[in-house]
């Protein structure tokens, strides 16, 4: 079953930007080379999705004209996160650069005219949702969550997990979480090294999570708002010590994907800052740095909680606010 994923764009890319003048000629063409890398698995499914709503012709991208600026941020993403082969990128840098002069332009205003504005309305408009620093003693209640897997407790500097790691590659860590989140809410399916915790307060489309936590050492802890069980949502995954130290993931009943990712050391303490407007609009930050900015439109319904993950080490998490 083929999955609807909004295009990626590039950092303060609009859905409204440059479309494609020649669109009937640039529609076909992708689409043919869309089907030929099913037909040699020359890319990752997702990302093959992600192109498809260029086309105009997917349920959720349906009449829309084709964005160049769309086509060559995803090539960008791809080349990153190795999302697809080396000489199916260069077909597709082919395809951008023969229809590159053929784009119309924005219609005279700035694209960004009205950006600050709206972005400073949208803060002052967000209520708070959770927020926790523990400093009663008791996670069970104002507000309440619920371990569902694993052991938690409430120390002096916050709320403690420890987990024995496991070994430490990100793709092992990444296939041990994304079979985990759904037994994470429902108690079931195979026992795994891990703690899950969440809280069930309804979180809107467009949010803001601010969390502030340390590691004592190497291992794996994931955050973000679900729908349903639990295994669906996004997620942000730290992992210190290892490359790359941060990820933005799409969770899904049949997998997760990379969205983006950050390379460096962001040292033991953290302060994560995460933000989503009603576009799709996302921005990452740690302790004041913006890692990334990215759009991604596949979750569009309201979340039905937080959740919290450890898959391996030893971590605190000191404050943890989610506004929306």
């Amino acid at each position: 079953m083929r999955r609807p994923f909004a295009a990626l764009l590039l950092a303060g890319t609009l859905l409204t930007g440059p479309a494609l003048a020649a669109s009937e000629d640039f529609r076909p063409e992708l689409e043919r080379l869309i089907e030929r890398a099913e037909r040699t698995d020359a890319a990752d499914s997702a990302f093959l999705d992600d192109l498809r709503e260029l086309t105009g012709t997917s349920y959720s991208s349906y009449g829309q004209e084709p964005d160049l600026e769309a086509l060559e941020a995803l090539i960008e993403r791809a080349e990153r996160t190795n999302a697809a082969d080396e000489s199916f990128l260069a077909d597709l840098r082919e395809l951008a650069d023969s229809y590159g002069e053929t784009q119309t332009g924005y219609g005279g205003g700035s694209t960004y005219s009205d950006d600050d504005d709206e972005d400073d309305q949208e803060r002052t408009q967000r209520r708070a949702l959770i927020e926790d620093e523990f400093s009663d003693g008791d996670y069970t209640q104002d507000p309440r969550w619920t371990v569902t897997a694993g052991e938690f407790s409430v120390e002096s500097e916050g709320l403690r997990s420890r987990v024995r790691e496991q070994q430490a590659s990100s793709e092992n860590a990444g296939e041990a979480i994304a079979g985990a989140l759904l037994g994470a809410l429902t108690g079931a399916g195979t026992p795994r090294a891990y703690a899950a915790i969440h809280n069930g307060t309804d979180v809107p489309n467009a949010f803001a999570v601010e969390l502030a936590i340390t590691s004592q050492g190497e291992g794996r802890f994931d955050f973000g708002p679900y729908q349903g069980s639990g295994d669906t949502g996004y997620r942000i995954a730290f992992t210190p010590g290892a490359s790359p130290s941060v990820q933005l993931l799409k969770a899904r009943q049949d997998g997760v994907a990379v969205i983006d990712s950050w390379e460096g050391d962001l040292g033991r303490s953290v302060e994560f800052q995460w933000t989503r407007d009603e576009d799709g609009e996302m921005t990452v930050s740690a302790n004041g740095e913006t890692l990334f900015e990215v759009s991604d439109r596949s979750f569009r319904d309201p979340f039905q909680g937080f959740l919290m993950l450890n898959g391996g080490g030893d971590f605190t998490v000191e404050r943890v606010a989610v506004s929306g």
